[in-house]
């Protein structure tokens, strides 16, 4: 796959998650997610066929957009949902970008999602930047997988 196939099998593995979850759409977006105390980084590492690293960056508002259609509107959202949900969307958006870039025959194995302190990655990577309600988040694809694209 060439870098515009793989930028459009992310946004379409994006817009599928997303839109199972929300019901909303996903842009793609030049906007950034600040770094900051209202930032939620989950990492995800793969582990085959090759080595990486999967890294959602995302606001409490926009894991609360997502939220909103999940749980009833009576419901408080505490730090464990938005914990669990920003995870198990990374999960979901991770398992189907592989799913549709790595060669059919391909099996592939990914770690468990966690939590971790916000920071910028510092390795090779891949990008991507999208809005959901406007609200921007950022995925990130780092490490020896993005060869196996």
């Amino acid at each position: 796959m060439n870098l515009e196939q793989i930028n459009e099998t992310m946004l379409e593995a994006t817009q599928e998650s997303v839109e199972s979850f929300a019901f909303a759409e996903v842009f793609t977006s030049t906007d950034l997610v600040e770094l900051d105390e209202d930032c939620l980084q989950v990492q995800m590492d793969v582990i085959s066929p090759s080595t990486g690293t999967f890294i959602l960056h995302a606001s409490q508002a926009m894991i609360g957009e997502i939220a909103q259609s999940l749980f009833p509107s009576d419901e408080e959202l505490t730090k464990a949902k938005t914990n669990d949900l920003a995870s198990e969307l990374l999960n979901t958006i991770g398992g189907n970008f592989l799913k549709k870039t790595l060669p059919e025959s391909t099996s592939f194995l990914l770690g468990l999602p966690e939590i971790t302190s916000p920071s910028p990655p510092n390795e090779h990577l891949l990008q991507w930047n999208f809005s959901l309600e406007e609200i921007p988040f950022s995925i990130y694809l780092t490490g020896e997988i993005i060869n196996t694209l």
